[in-house]
C-alpha cells in the first residue's frame, strides 16, 4: 500500500452507497451507551412538542348505575424538543490514516478483508460518535459566534436539568428533587440511594428505574457496598448493577461523561433524543479540499436532547453539593 497517494474521494463516497447497510450510525457507536436507553424522535424539522399525558386519577368509582363525571381524564403537558445542526470534520494527510489502517489490521481490530476505504469512512463516525457521547449531559447551546465546539451546539441533560430546577419544575416540593443532605460519600452513598429511591413516586416503583450517575460515584458504590457485606466470594466488589434494596427494580448506568454528583432516577425512555433523519448520522462525505496532501471529509447532522416528563412519576433527581454549591 502506498502510503502518500492521494485517497481517492470518489471510492469514499461510492463507498458510502455502496456498503450503506454495513456502516453503523454514530448513535449504534460510543454514544449509544447512553442512547440506548433513551427514547427517539425523527422526522422533524427545528422542534417539535412532545406531548406527555399526565392522568388525573381518581376516574374510576363504585359502580352506581348514575354516570356522575365531574373529573377530567388527566392533562396534556408540552415539552419542546430542539434539535441544532452539528458537524463532524476530519482532515490529516493520507499516510497516517493509511498508517493507523495497516496497524488495525495487524493487531486484528479488524479483518484482513476490509475495505481501507470502509475503514475509513466508519473510523469518521466511530471519532464523532465519541466526541458526542463526551458531551451528551454538560453541552450547553450557545450562539456566540467563537463558541465553536460540540459542546456548544445543543444543550446537554444536565444544562436542562438545571433549568428547570431554576423554573420549579424540578423541586423539593413537586418531589422530584431529593436532598440527600449533603455530598455523598463512601460512608453514606448506600444509604441516601436508598433512600431515594424510596422516596420515588408508587409509580416509578411499580415500573423500576434506571439510575444515572458518573463512574466515580459507582466505583464510590461499590467500594461502600464491598465494606457493608462480608459474605466473599458472593459479594462482587467492582461492578454493581443493581441498587441494594430495591428490589431488583433499579439498573445502575455509569457514565464517564458525568462530571459532577448528579444522580438521575427516571423510567427508561423518558430521556428523548432527536433528530432529524438517522441516515444523516453516518453521511459521511469526502471533498476536494485544495490541499493535495491532505484528505478532508464531514458530516452534518441535527441532534436535541429533552425530557418527555419531570413529573415525579417518572423522574427524580438528587441534589447536587459540590464547590460549596448547592442545586
Amino acid at each position: 500500500m502506498d502510503l502518500t497517494k492521494p485517497i481517492d474521494i470518489t471510492a469514499i463516497n461510492n463507498t458510502s452507497k455502496i456498503y450503506d447497510h454495513q456502516i453503523r450510525t454514530l448513535n449504534m457507536l460510543d454514544a449509544m451507551n447512553v442512547l440506548k436507553f433513551f427514547g427517539l424522535r425523527t422526522g422533524f424539522k427545528e422542534s417539535v412538542d412532545i406531548h406527555e399525558f399526565q392522568n388525573a386519577f381518581g376516574n374510576s368509582k363504585k359502580y352506581t348505575g348514575v354516570f356522575t363525571g365531574g373529573i377530567a381524564i388527566g392533562a396534556i403537558v408540552p415539552r419542546n424538543l430542539k434539535i441544532f445542526p452539528v458537524v463532524y470534520e476530519m482532515i490529516d494527510e493520507p499516510e497516517r490514516y493509511r498508517a493507523t489502517f495497516i496497524n488495525d489490521v495487524a493487531c486484528g481490530k479488524i479483518l484482513e478483508t476490509t475495505s481501507f476505504e470502509l475503514w475509513l469512512v466508519q473510523r469518521g463516525i466511530e471519532n464523532a460518535s465519541e466526541e458526542l457521547y463526551n458531551v451528551l449531559f454538560s453541552a450547553v447551546r450557545s450562539d456566540v459566534v467563537t463558541d465553536t465546539g460540540i459542546e456548544f451546539s445543543f444543550n446537554g441533560i444536565e444544562t436542562i436539568l438545571l433549568g428547570d430546577i431554576a423554573s420549579t419544575k424540578i423541586s423539593e416540593g413537586n418531589k422530584n428533587l431529593y436532598d440527600a443532605g449533603a455530598a455523598f460519600t463512601v460512608g453514606n452513598i448506600g444509604e441516601k440511594l436508598k433512600a431515594m429511591w424510596r422516596s420515588a413516586h408508587q409509580t416509578m416503583k411499580n415500573k423500576g428505574g434506571i439510575m444515572y450517575m458518573s463512574v466515580s460515584m459507582s466505583e464510590m458504590y461499590d467500594d461502600w457496598f464491598f465494606t457493608t457485606h462480608d459474605k466473599w466470594p458472593q459479594v462482587d466488589m467492582y461492578g454493581q448493577t443493581l441498587l441494594e434494596g430495591s428490589n431488583g427494580m433499579v439498573k445502575f448506568v455509569k457514565l464517564s461523561n458525568i462530571n459532577n454528583q448528579r444522580v438521575i432516577l427516571t423510567t427508561e425512555g423518558n430521556i428523548t433524543y432527536g433528530t432529524e433523519s438517522i441516515n444523516d448520522m453516518k453521511n459521511l462525505q469526502a471533498f476536494q479540499s485544495g490541499n493535495p496532501y491532505v484528505f478532508t471529509a464531514t458530516m452534518k447532522y441535527t441532534f436535541g436532547i429533552q425530557l418527555e416528563s419531570v413529573h415525579q412519576r417518572k423522574l427524580i433527581i438528587s441534589k447536587v453539593y459540590e464547590a460549596d454549591n448547592i442545586l
